[in-house]
C-alpha cells in the first residue's frame, strides 16, 4: 500500500436519484494501483470503484476547488485576480478574499461571490485568471482597484 498525499486526490461518485457528485478522499493506493477510500461501515480501506452500493463510481482525480480541504487560511493583503474572457477579450478584476493552505502544501487563492460563498479562484473554461498585487510595477493594462477614499500613509524619505 502506498499512502496518498493528504487531500490531493478524490474519488467521485454519482447517486442515481440525486443531482451532482459525491466525493471521498483517496487515502492510499493499493500495490496494484487502485485508489483506496475509507468504507465507514466496514471500518477499512477498500478500492474506490467498489466503495458504495447505491453510488456509481465515476473517476478519481486530483482535488481542486471545493474538493480540496484547507488546513489554514491567511488574508489576501490586497491581492487581486484579473479574469480575461478568451472569446471576446473582456477583462475584469476582483479582490481575493484570502490564501488557503492545503494538506499537501499547496497555496490556493480564494475569492467570494455576491452571496459570500468562498471558492478557489482560477481559470474556468474560456476564462483565464491572472493574479497580481496593485503595488507591482509593469502591469500594463491590468485593471487597478478603485481608490477607497482613505489617505495613504505618509512615506518617509
Amino acid at each position: 500500500m502506498i499512502p496518498a498525499p493528504p487531500g490531493r486526490y478524490v474519488a467521485h461518485y454519482m447517486h442515481p436519484d440525486q443531482d451532482g457528485d459525491r466525493t471521498k478522499p483517496v487515502l492510499a493506493f493499493s500495490d496494484d494501483g487502485d485508489a483506496l477510500v475509507l468504507d465507514e461501515m466496514q471500518g477499512r480501506l477498500v478500492p474506490a470503484a467498489s466503495a458504495f452500493v447505491r453510488h456509481e463510481f465515476r473517476f478519481v482525480r486530483e482535488a481542486t476547488g471545493s474538493s480540496r480541504p484547507l488546513v489554514a487560511i491567511a488574508p489576501a493583503g490586497g491581492w487581486m485576480v484579473q479574469y480575461t474572457d478568451k472569446s471576446d477579450g473582456e477583462k475584469w478584476a476582483t479582490p481575493l478574499a484570502g490564501w488557503g493552505l492545503t494538506p499537501a502544501g499547496d497555496v490556493v487563492p480564494l475569492e467570494t461571490d455576491a452571496d459570500g460563498v468562498t471558492s478557489e479562484a482560477g481559470d474556468l473554461g474560456d476564462v483565464t485568471a491572472h493574479f497580481y498585487h496593485p503595488d507591482q510595477v509593469g502591469m500594463g493594462d491590468v485593471p487597478q482597484p478603485k481608490p477607497t477614499g482613505r489617505p495613504r500613509p505618509m512615506q518617509r524619505p
